[in-house]
């Protein structure tokens, strides 16, 4: 799960992170927002398969979604 007490600093540096991206920028708050949702609340991996089906879709390019990944990674705690 992600870590609730760091959710803004989540949404910022992705934030951050896209704005360098190829992520369409009308399309950049909700990927952040979804992947914030289901990874705090469903589960990590939720978020993943998330973010695997964008890929798919042509809507995150790979090397784009391994970075995201780390960024998910540094907010997740363990319980």
């Amino acid at each position: 799960m992600l870590d609730q007490s760091k959710a803004n600093f989540f949404r910022y540096e992705m934030e951050d992170f896209l704005k360098g991206t190829p992520v369409a920028p009308e399309q950049q708050s909700a990927l952040i927002q979804t992947l914030w949702a289901k990874g705090s609340r469903d589960s990590v991996v939720e978020a993943r398969v998330f973010l695997n089906d964008k890929v798919k879709e042509k809507i995150v390019d790979p090397a784009t979604q391994q970075k995201l990944l780390a960024i998910m990674d540094r907010y997740t705690t363990w319980r």
